[in-house]
């Protein structure tokens, strides 16, 4: 399976994302799960759905910009969501 950075890459390539990229963005394969899936233990969620409710909201931006066929702006939150994890990984280690 592809990492949301290069579907990206080949959605500007192409003009537009694949309608697999659009099934992806489910919250078991957006770019929060995938994110999730590197970082366990801090993306927590619930039912599949981030409990840190900045990630959620853009979680829900970044699948609104894939089925938009946006790959500008869902770079834009993917680095976002990059960010947001880090923040999280940092509040993490502090608590501990």
């Amino acid at each position: 399976m592809a990492t949301w950075e290069r579907r990206i890459d080949a959605a500007e390539k192409r003009g537009r994302f694949t309608d697999a990229d659009h099934a992806a963005t489910a919250w078991d394969s957006c770019a929060v799960a995938e994110q999730r899936k590197a970082h366990p233990d801090v993306v927590v969620t619930q039912w599949d759905e981030p409990l840190d409710e900045p990630l959620y909201h853009l979680g829900y931006a970044f699948a609104r910009a894939v089925r938009g066929d946006d790959p500008m702006k869902a770079r834009q939150v993917l680095k976002k969501i990059d960010r947001r994890v880090q923040t999280l990984a940092r509040r993490k280690s502090k608590e501990a």
